[in-house]
């Protein structure tokens, strides 16, 4: 080998353990929050906190994510009759949540009395 082949096998050595690194790790590629498959768990609708779509390139499935008020995760067949129903309670919770609340509302203010005068906060 000659001088000036040594820093070109360098970075191709460099290159190719790099390249590994993505190819040992494949599953680092894919979102930590991708649902690998679907469940039939249905559970009261109450319980449910909110929804995400799942429609990421990286992510092999469709499905609906739904977030528990524990913040578990139920992976759902977006077509399932449970997952259709539990959407749209949801976006109903949403919109009623959303109806309640007027942008010219202030929040209120809490006061403390002392015995002279009274602070505003």
């Amino acid at each position: 080998m000659n001088v000036s082949s040594a820093p070109r096998s360098s970075s191709a050595l460099l290159l190719l353990l790099v390249l590994s690194s993505f190819t040992l790790n494949g599953s680092e590629a894919r979102p930590s929050r991708c649902c690998l498959k679907t469940s039939d768990t249905k559970i009261q609708l109450k319980l449910l906190k909110r929804y995400v779509l799942q429609e990421n390139a990286l992510c092999p499935l469709t499905v609906i994510r739904f977030i528990t008020v524990k913040e578990t995760t139920i992976c759902s067949d977006p077509s399932s009759p449970w997952a259709i129903k539990a959407k749209e309670y949801l976006d109903r919770k949403q919109r009623e949540g959303a109806s309640l609340q007027t942008p010219t509302e202030r929040p209120r203010q809490q006061s403390f009395s002392t015995n002279r005068t009274r602070l505003q906060v």
